[in-house]
């Protein structure tokens, strides 16, 4: 016989209070409203306190409250998962699949021990915007913790992409082409186009990376947006890890996002620009 208590939402629904319980909290269904906060607002706080699945729930999850989780794939690479945040739902999202596993600590969703005992990396936004108008872009904060607080620690970025370096003004203005040309990123910002002074990303260096890169696809476009960024973490000169995420857009209203995900070998250009750093 069907239970009545779980409702089109598969949440239970309690009769004594016709209130539909989710694992962290209560919604009143006849209001439309949470009865509390979202437990991780502290994290989300570019959304309402709230919020559900971050204003997303056709393409996300949220069954227990918590932030995003960390996946590592047959390939051995790590990837940021928005609809896997603890163990329990990986075994739901990932029955049937051979070789995955859970990779998040299991203490805190968002953050993943490196195995080489450098660190953790902690994600503490990343959003996939709607392309509205054909605008789109994602919004990223990540950081490192190093296990040696004394290491001299940051961010390294350079992104691919077939729009000519833009800035927040004249994005709407600039169509995208067929050629895919590796930047260093904030040369157009610096005017630095020689790789020989690629600095940090940040300047000076930072144990946070945090962005949001926004480009337009204007009606009458003959290609698709691409950017795609490489972030690097460098420890006292070297690379430590490589993280590859990015976004297209192909119409108007709608694009894909590439999510954050280790890589084991960045490009040569990355590579090489890391070389000509300058450590102050």
């Amino acid at each position: 016989m069907f239970d009545s208590r779980y409702k089109f939402t598969a949440k239970e629904l309690d009769n004594e209070t016709s209130y539909t319980y989710f694992g962290a909290r209560y919604y009143d269904s006849d209001l439309s409203v949470w009865l509390s906060v979202d437990p991780m607002s502290d994290e989300r706080s570019w959304v309402s306190p709230y919020n559900y699945c971050q204003w997303n729930p056709i393409i996300m999850v949220d069954p227990n409250g918590k932030i995003d989780g960390w996946v590592e794939g047959p390939d051995g690479n790590v990837f940021w998962d928005p609809n896997t945040n603890s163990q329990e739902e990986f075994n739901k999202n990932y029955a049937g699949k051979e070789g995955y596993s859970y990779a998040s600590d299991p203490d805190d969703p968002r953050s993943y021990t490196l195995p080489t005992g450098e660190g953790k990396v902690i994600m503490h936004q990343w959003i996939e915007h709607d392309i509205e108008d054909g605008l789109g872009g994602p919004m990223i904060k990540m950081e490192f913790k190093p296990t040696d607080n004394n290491s001299n620690v940051g961010w390294f970025q350079t992104f691919e992409s077939n729009i000519p370096d833009v800035s927040s003004s004249d994005c709407y203005f600039k169509l995208p082409d067929e050629n895919i040309v590796e930047r260093l990123d904030g040369q157009y910002i610096m005017n630095k186009s020689d790789i020989k002074q690629a600095t940090y990303f940040d300047n000076p260096p930072s144990t946070i990376l945090e962005d949001q890169p926004g480009r337009f696809y204007k009606e009458g476009a003959k290609y698709s947006v691409y950017w795609k960024a490489q972030s690097s973490i460098i420890i006292n000169g070297k690379r430590s890890f490589t993280i590859s995420w990015g976004f297209t857009i192909d119409s108007k209203n709608s694009g894909t996002y590439i999510r954050p995900n280790f890589v084991k070998e960045p490009t040569e250009f990355h590579k090489n620009a890391i070389n000509y750093l300058k450590f102050n």
